[in-house]
Order: structure tokens, then sequence, then C-alpha cells
């Protein structure tokens, strides 16, 4: 949950904040309330998202936060047609009265204590945005703007691939930003405005508000105790949970349920919670109540740190009294981050070899071999291996690298798909091509970018979404596929023609393969899919969990949290889509376990056949000659 944005004049009399633009639905702007006539204006445009208003001490200007600064595009160098702005941020600075220049054009004499104005604070509200100008542009990410006693500004500044500190400008001496600490991006102005307390993770210490800062000496915590009520702390915590859920969830009829009546009903059960497990179960199955996706709901973090054990990527079997490598996995030829350790040039393990000692130590067959491997993820091992079952003069030595465990996830699945690919290459005779999306967060992008780039030629493919756990709107991906061919072009250099443009783009045939442990980002895919009438959607309905969360964290006094479902959707005509149905397909298809044998895929099969079918239907492409 963000922090609230807003600061009050030196006065007392104005207070300048952030919300939601009138008309924009999607931007913020600054408001000024006036407590004297109790009125609020909005002074800035809405076309941009403007944030961390802050008054100078003297009441002459405000200074704040807007996404506004489109100098600095990034061109993509896989679709040229695609860019991003890293960071849109730039600082601006409005004089409060028309007479008033720039801070940073001299204005005589000033103390550099002085006191905040003692007259009321007159603002004039028309032309307030036109007299708006550029105080700092350094691309990178502004926030926490508050000002110190001596004038000078205080900020939060972030670089784009950088970690963040705290700055500040003096404005008497010029425009440049100064760097007050490193590595440091929270900190709090104390009420006289000449200390600040800085913090780091657990690190807490006090500094100057002027450059060049050092950390001498910290604020010692090791002496400070609190005495805990736990059965009052466990009280805050579910009211807490249940009153921030009535505040921010994202139905304000919370689905029919009668709310009141649930803090009522579930707050008897605390007085019989005798850990702290038991008030969050409690609390969870209040949360319950509200049949809807995404209550995440999180204890405090009493686990151990798990014994990593190293991974190598294969599957084993028993055999005559030795353990043999059933199979090895491994990425595609043209995927060079996801290939095996064993089949990298100069370490050659086969499937089918017996591993037989680990590190000099022989495997006993009566334990799991991943015994000999805990707590080696990362490491290298020395492995015995051999093509016969016994040790003897014919086995060798060879030194691997051990996967993480997740590390080996990621491996299997992407062997998984460069076998569902080549498969699917063999059963169209090359005609079809096929993409699998894991998510739609940052791997399930980068994902779909790497295996899409293969797949620009093919005449259908086909994407499958099974599985998908979801992360942000997948409409980057939608927005590819439905791409559409507006020219011909021809390239002198390459002495190629027939090109298309855009030329990043597939066209022909698609389609979606869908289940039902697709959810969230999942659901919207298959969604979206639809309503962009790009392909048919194969296989079973998908999960129905289609709200959204991350905006409104809630930490709780004991260090849990919880993340609020805080966004939904809903048709034109004002009903809840998807979540807590899912997304029909238009050819059902069951993932029987029973018929997913010998490399079989009912769904995968039916979908190759599918695209085919739409093949031979679908008008051939002209071939086309530059004139």
């Amino acid at each position: 949950m963000r922090p609230p944005q807003m600061t009050w004049s030196p006065d007392s009399r104005w207070l300048a904040y952030v919300r939601g633009a009138n008309e924009s639905p999607r931007y913020t702007a600054i408001w000024l309330h006036n407590i004297e006539d109790n009125r609020r204006h909005q002074v800035t445009s809405g076309s941009y998202n403007d944030s961390w208003p802050a008054f100078d001490r003297q009441g002459d200007y405000l200074f704040f936060v807007s996404a506004r600064n489109f100098n600095t595009p990034t061109f993509d160098s896989v679709d040229y047609n695609n860019f991003i702005y890293q960071s849109t941020d730039v600082l601006l600075v409005v004089s409060l009265r028309h007479d008033l220049g720039p801070p940073w054009v001299p204005r005589g004499n000033q103390s550099d204590d002085a006191d905040p104005v003692r007259q009321p604070l007159v603002i004039e509200l028309q032309d307030f945005e036109h007299r708006a100008l550029t105080a700092l542009r350094d691309r990178g990410k502004y926030s926490s703007l508050i000002v110190a006693r001596d004038g000078q500004l205080l900020f939060t500044f972030t670089p784009p691939d950088g970690d963040p500190s705290i700055k500040s400008i003096n404005f008497k001496e010029g425009r440049e930003a100064k760097t007050v600490l490193d590595g440091f991006g929270d900190f709090k102005l104390s009420a006289d405005g000449k200390k600040l307390v800085v913090r780091q993770q657990t690190n807490l210490a006090v500094v100057d508000p002027v450059p060049n800062q050092k950390i001498d000496k910290q604020i010692k915590l090791e002496g400070m105790t609190v005495e805990i009520d736990s059965r009052a702390e466990g009280r805050q915590i579910f009211n807490d949970a249940w009153r921030l859920y009535r505040d921010f969830f994202y139905d304000q009829n919370m689905r029919g349920v009668n709310w009141p009546a649930m803090r009522v009903k579930y707050s008897k059960l605390l007085d019989a919670c005798a850990r702290r497990e038991d008030v969050y179960e409690v609390v969870g199955e209040m949360l319950g109540e509200l049949g809807s996706s995404h209550l995440d709901l999180h204890s405090p973090d009493e686990q151990l740190a798990p014994e990593n054990t190293g991974m190598l990527g294969v599957d084993f079997e028993l055999e005559h009294g030795a353990y043999r490598i059933v199979k090895i996995y491994d990425g595609g030829p043209a995927d060079p981050f996801a290939r095996s350790f064993l089949r990298r040039a100069g370490t050659v393990v086969n499937e089918g070899e017996y591993l037989l000692a680990i590190n000099g130590t022989p495997l006993n067959i009566g334990q799991d071999p991943w015994v000999a491997l805990k707590g080696l993820a990362g490491n290298t091992a020395s492995l015995t291996v051999s093509s016969k079952p016994v040790l003897d003069q014919d086995a060798r030595q060879v030194t691997v690298s051990l996967y993480w465990p997740d590390t080996e996830i990621v491996l299997r699945n992407r062997s998984w798909v460069e076998a569902n690919r080549a498969y699917v290459e063999r059963q169209s005779g090359g005609k079809v091509g096929y993409i699998y999306l894991p998510n739609t967060h940052e791997y399930g992008s980068r994902e779909f970018t790497r295996q899409f780039n293969g797949q620009l030629g093919k005449e259908a493919l086909i994407i499958d979404g099974r599985w998908n756990e979801g992360g942000h709107l997948p409409l980057h991906v939608i927005e590819v596929l439905s791409r559409q061919r507006y020219l011909y072009s021809y390239d002198l250099r390459r002495g190629a023609g027939g090109g298309r443009s855009p030329d990043y783009m597939h066209e022909g045939p698609k389609c979606l393969i869908i289940n039902g442990v697709a959810y969230s980002g999942g659901d919207e895919l298959a969604y979206f899919f639809r309503k962009r009438g790009l392909g048919k959607l194969i296989g079973t309905r998908t999960m129905g969990g289609m709200v959204g969360i991350g905006g409104v964290i809630i930490p709780f006094i004991d260090g849990g949290s919880s993340w609020v479902p805080h966004v939904a959707f809903y048709d034109d005509s004002g009903k809840w889509v998807v979540e807590g149905y899912g997304v029909e397909p238009d050819i059902k298809v069951i993932d029987d376990p029973s018929l997913m044998t010998n490399g079989r895929d009912p769904q995968l099969d039916s979908a190759i056949q599918l695209m085919l079918k739409e093949i031979k239907t679908s008008s051939a492409l002209p071939q086309l000659r530059a004139p």
C-alpha cells in the first residue's frame, strides 16, 4: 500500500496532495485543498502521473515529480517498432505567485535558517501548471520530496540500473543534485528540518541533510526490548486484516458476503488461539469467506533456511544394483542458456550410463541418490560414471557443476518445451510452430520473445498456455500476435524480396491450448486471445482467478502480511467476468493422464490437427517480386 503523498504549506492553510485526475481513467494530478474555505482544486492537468508534492519553507514554491519526460526512449533491438521509457520522471517546481521567478534566480539576501512564513500564504491558482519549470531531469525515479531547514530540497533518486541514494539541491548554489548518502533510499526529516534519520534494511543512522555524509555511528537497537501482549497483538492483526479488506477489496459489496458479520463470527475464535499460527489460520478462514482468488496471507517467516541439494537435471532408475541415468534434460540446440552441464563440450555423460560415486564416495542404493548432493547446490562435484553398473578400471571421472533446485525446474521445463516443439515439427511436416508461455511475468515475457523468433516463418502457430502461472496483463503478447501485414518490403542489402512490414509478426492461423491450472495472467491470456479473434481455444476451462494484487500490501505488526485483491475485471454490461469461473474452450479436450502415454498429448494433438486443417482452408500468401 503506497504511503499518502501530501504536504502542508508552511502556514498550515493549504494541503497539497495526490489523487486521480478528473476525466482521466489512468493518471494522477496534484490537488490543493484550502482549509479556510474547504475547497479543493486540481492544479495539474492529469495528462501524466504527478506525485510527491512538497512546499518550500518560505511558502514561495511547490516542488513535485511528474512522469512527462519523453526525451530518452530506448528502442528494441529485436522488434524495431517497439520502444520503452525506462523512466519518464522529471522534477518540477511551480512559483506559487506569478511575480516570483524560479528558486535558482537570486532574490536578494535571505537567511539560511529563516523561520517559516507567518502571514497567510497566497497561492495563485490561475495558470498554476503553466508556471511549472524543470528543476532536474536526470534519468531515474524520484520520490520522497521534502525541504530541509536551510531550504535544500531532499529526495530519493534511483537510476534505471542502480541503487537508490538520497540527493539534495541547494538552489542558492545552482541546480546540480548532490549526493547526501549513497545506498540509502529511506529517510525521514526531523520536525525542525535539521537532521535526517536514514534506514538501509535494519540499519538506522542520523545524519545532516547536506551532501557527502558518511555513516560514522549507527543507532544501536540491540538493547531495545518491548513487552508483547501476544493476545492483544493477535487481535490487532485480525482487526487490521478485516478493516483493510473492507476498504480495499475490489468489490464494495464484498461478493455478497456480510463482512461485519464475518468479523463478529471469527473474532470469537481469537481467545482460543494459543499460537500466532492459530491467529493466521483464523484470519485465513475469514478471508476465505469472500470466495476470491489471490487472497495472499503470509505469517512471519519462521522457517529454517533449506539445505539446498545439488541437482544434475537427470532421471534415474535402479538397475543391476546401481543408479542408471535414463534421461538427461537439455534445452534446444539454439538455447545456450539451458544447456545441460552433462552435455557441454569437454563433459560428456550419456543416457544409459551408471552413476556410481560422487566426490569419490560410492552411492548407497539404499538411499535416494540426491542424499549424496545435499548442500552442494551451485558447487562442482566429481562424478564417477560407467557404461557398467560396477566400479572397475573402465569407470571415468567427470567434473560438473550442480544446479540449484529452482534452476533445474527451469531446465526440465525448457526440455519439455523443446520436445513438444520437435513433436509438432514432425507431426505437421514443419508447417506448424509452437510456443509455450509458462507465465505472464518477466520470465514468460522473455520466453515469448526467445521462442517467437524461431516461429516467424511457420504457416500456423500453436500457443500453449497450460499451467500458466500469471503475472502481468499479457497485452504485449496479444498485440504482437495480432499484428497484420501492411506492406511487402525489399532489402537490397540482403538481396531479398517478399519481406513484410512490420516484419516482427506471424501470419497464418493460430490457436491457444488452455487447462484448469492456467490462472490470473493465464486466464487473461485466454480471454484476450478470444476477444481479439486470434483463433480457437483448445483444452479445458481455465481456473478463473482473474483479479489483481500488488498495489495494496498490508504489513502486520508481527512481520506478517497480506496482499488485498484490489483490481478485478468486468465486461461492457458491468458484470464481473472470468473470476470464479474461468474461460471456456472452443474445442473441449480432456487432458486425461491415462491418454498421455508414449509421448501422446491429446490436447496438443488436437491443436496440430486443427492448424493443419486451417492451413488448407486459408488462402495462400501471394509471392511478390520487387517492382
